[in-house]
């Protein structure tokens, strides 16, 4: 989405964006592990130990991401089409890097009360899932689920990231 489209849509209004740093070798289970380098506390479903753990990333490019709300309660397809594909698809890696700038929770790009915030991430398989990241005060993780892009619905006030074009 250009500017300009960012200021139209009745679907997405759009927050900030957030430079990410290049990685040479991002290995997921080293990263979303209980000995992550990072400290941080991680509740994982079963899907994204399944579908992201065995995931290495090489040579990973320094990105921006855009940061946008939703409008109105939107399906994942909905989303993607809304961002078109070239943008919707973001990196593990930098999708990791957001949630280590806030690792206990800290205000920041990422929502941490109530809401989640939905990446659209290439699986290990190779398809593309919907991987959220929600702060839980209580137990001080950050929850990380997979959907399909298909099914699921989210409500209006999630975030959701996506490369910005260069």
């Amino acid at each position: 989405m250009t500017q300009a489209e960012q200021r139209k849509s009745n679907l997405l209004s759009y927050i900030t964006s957030v430079q990410v740093p290049g990685i040479k070798r991002f290995v997921a289970a080293d990263a979303f592990g209980p000995k992550n380098p990072a400290g941080i506390n991680f509740w994982l479903d079963a899907d994204f130990k399944r579908l992201f753990l065995s995931k290495v990333e090489e040579n990973v490019e320094p990105a921006t991401i855009a940061v946008h709300r939703l409008k109105r309660p939107l399906r994942n397809s909905n989303i993607i089409a809304e961002l078109g594909p070239e943008k919707g698809v973001i990196r593990l890696a930098h999708f990791y890097e957001l949630i280590k700038a806030q690792t206990n929770g800290e205000t920041g790009p990422l929502l941490v009360k109530e809401r989640v915030n939905i990446a659209c991430i290439e699986s290990e398989i190779g398809d593309v899932r919907v991987v959220i990241a929600s702060w839980d005060p209580f137990y001080r993780w950050w929850r990380i689920s997979t959907f399909s892009v298909k099914w699921v619905e989210w409500s209006a006030g999630h975030q959701v990231l996506s490369r910005k074009p260069v």
